[in-house]
């Protein structure tokens, strides 16, 4: 069901990267803490570049630290496509399950969630996915809904 969902916001995983703009001053300063166990979250107004930093990570993952392009999965959750789904939280668990049916990633995986304010209850997937470990998670938001 979300396989071509997810092929599709994942094109880093058939070109090697994404095209990513210019670079971000704060990209440098968030490639810090990819080593850290803690959730990333990058919080800022709309279209203030939280999506561009977001590729700019991965292709960081890619090319600087040789991480498997399959051991990274990006989502935009602001993608029309989700949009009928985003009052289930469980519905981020299937797309995640789907994820690891097609790729069956070995080693630390690294998840981008983006504009994840869109799904009610996000939370409880993410503390659940964090708390079994070997997942990186990078969250971005654009409204104070992000943290209440």
């Amino acid at each position: 069901m979300f396989e071509k969902y997810i092929t599709e916001q994942n094109t880093h995983w058939q070109k090697g990267s994404f095209v990513s703009g210019f670079l971000r001053e704060v990209t440098a300063e968030l490639e810090k803490l990819i080593a850290t166990r803690q959730i990333l979250a990058i919080l800022g107004v709309r279209r203030s570049g939280k999506s561009t930093v977001s590729k700019q990570l991965i292709n960081y993952l890619i090319i600087q630290k040789g991480i498997n392009p399959h051991n990274i999965l990006f989502l935009n959750l602001e993608d029309p496509f989700l949009y009928a789904l985003r009052e289930d939280p469980s519905n981020l668990q299937k797309i995640f399950e789907q994820y690891l049916l097609m790729i069956q990633p070995e080693g630390k995986i690294f998840v981008f969630l983006d504009e994840i304010q869109f799904f009610k209850g996000w939370q409880v997937f993410v503390k659940s996915a964090y708390e079994k470990g070997k997942i990186k998670f990078f969250i971005t938001g654009s409204n104070s809904q992000l943290l209440s």
